[in-house]
């Protein structure tokens, strides 16, 4: 996936006002991308490891919000490479649902 603007995805449940500005300098705000706010949670106060939030995120992608990868793959069809953008570092720290997301893309 290559940088440019006709094509960035933002995805991330958690946007603080500081974040308006980058929510208005994409071209789609995909929300239900994001992983829900419960497994965020669980994964940040150390309930559930990288494993078993990535098991789960791909549960809730492919299980309920299939929607997403349909649409991820139309806007790709349409601008050709996308970017996918959230709240997490690039590149990620460690891990990120966006990595998830492209395998579940592929």
């Amino acid at each position: 996936m290559i940088l440019q603007r006709s094509g960035s995805i933002f995805s991330a449940k958690l946007v603080a006002r500081a974040h308006q500005t980058v929510r208005e300098r994409v071209d789609t705000y995909l929300r239900d991308a994001a992983p829900s706010l419960a497994l965020l949670r669980a994964y940040r106060d150390g309930e559930v490891d990288w494993s078993e939030f990535a098991q789960r995120y791909r549960e809730e992608i492919v299980g309920s919000r299939a929607h997403v990868l349909d649409e991820l793959r139309a806007l790709e069809r349409e601008h050709g490479d996308i970017v996918l953008l959230c709240t997490e570092r690039i590149p990620p720290a460690e891990h990120c649902h966006r990595l998830i997301l492209i395998e579940l893309l592929e």
